[in-house]
């Protein structure tokens, strides 16, 4: 072994060790080797949210929205979140955000009136905040606007807003996300997100079922994304006139859980192009042909090793 390689792999030691000592947690969760720890100025934030424990993002939740963040800051438009709850990812995001205006939407004293035949939550929750303390904990930053209230009601006199590039929402409960979902969507930048939490959370099933239904009448792709988000973008153009899903209220005998799924990339290439498609082949239950030699043929063309093939397949 050479000295550079000697230097090189001492660095690399001396790196590790470091990490391990200031990111125990992450380093347990195998991200020693993710581009994120390189990013100090994630990294930092991440720390200070942390410490300041305000935020109930998890750290890749996190770093989802820092990103999307960093894009809708070159596409330019405004921001918005609806469910600030304490200012946490609100800061988060005006740490990234440039000089776009942010447009924060909460009710600031609780869920509203939750759905009990799909939302697991009740009248109140999260009540532990309150508008003047959300605009003292953000007070350093600039282009912030509060919106009080219940939304969609809120939101009226943004339509002078050109347009939204990113849009984040974390509502927990189904009705306020498929209103959030409709009044957004129109009104996004060309490309423009909307990152909706929770949604894959076991306890936000409500969210779930307003997404899957959002997407059946509006053009809209979603990604789920690590560990609850799910990113919505435009895969078409759009018309600022775009009416805004019907409010469906679900019955009683409708179990979110028998059918929680979202239409995703496959199911729209699935239902646009069904030529696409291809099925996989039904087993038929005959062995497996034989090679030349007469040995069966290996399931695996290229095993790991010798001792994962049985004995009468070794040369």
């Amino acid at each position: 072994m050479n000295l550079p390689t000697r230097v090189r792999l001492g660095r690399e030691i001396v790196r590790r060790w470091w990490m391990w000592r200031r990111h125990e947690s992450l380093v347990l969760k195998g991200l020693v080797n993710n581009i994120v720890m390189d990013d100090e100025v994630f990294l930092r934030l991440y720390e200070t949210l942390h410490r300041e424990g305000r935020i109930t993002l998890t750290f890749r939740e996190q770093y989802n929205l820092f990103r999307f963040v960093g894009q809708a800051h070159a596409l330019g438009g405004d921001i918005a979140e609806v469910g600030v709850y304490k200012g946490g990812s609100a800061k988060l995001i005006c740490e990234a955000k440039g000089p776009a205006r942010l447009h924060l939407f909460d009710t600031f004293e609780g869920m509203p009136d939750p759905d009990p035949a799909v939302d697991l939550f009740r009248k109140g929750d999260f009540g532990q905040t309150s508008l003047p303390e959300v605009q003292r904990y953000l007070g350093g930053y600039g282009n912030v606007l509060y919106y009080p209230g219940r939304f969609p009601e809120s939101a009226a006199g943004l339509d002078a807003v050109q347009g939204f590039s990113l849009v984040h929402l974390d509502v927990d409960i189904y009705e306020s996300t498929l209103s959030a979902l409709g009044f957004f969507f129109p009104r996004l930048t060309s490309p423009g997100f909307i990152l909706v939490h929770d949604f894959g959370s076991s306890r936000c099933a409500g969210v779930r079922l307003a997404l899957r239904q959002f997407l059946e009448s509006a053009p809209a792709l979603s990604i789920p994304l690590w560990d609850t988000h799910c990113l919505v973008m435009g895969c078409g153009r759009q018309h600022p006139d775009l009416p805004s899903p019907s409010p469906h209220r679900p019955q009683a005998s409708e179990d979110p859980k028998s059918a929680p799924g979202v239409d995703g990339i496959d199911d729209v290439i699935r239902r646009r192009a069904p030529h696409a498609a291809v099925p996989r082949p039904a087993r038929t239950g005959q062995p497996r042909p034989e090679a030349a030699g007469g040995r069966p043929t290996p399931r695996c063309a290229l095993p790991t090793s010798r001792r994962s093939c049985p004995r009468a397949w070794r040369s």
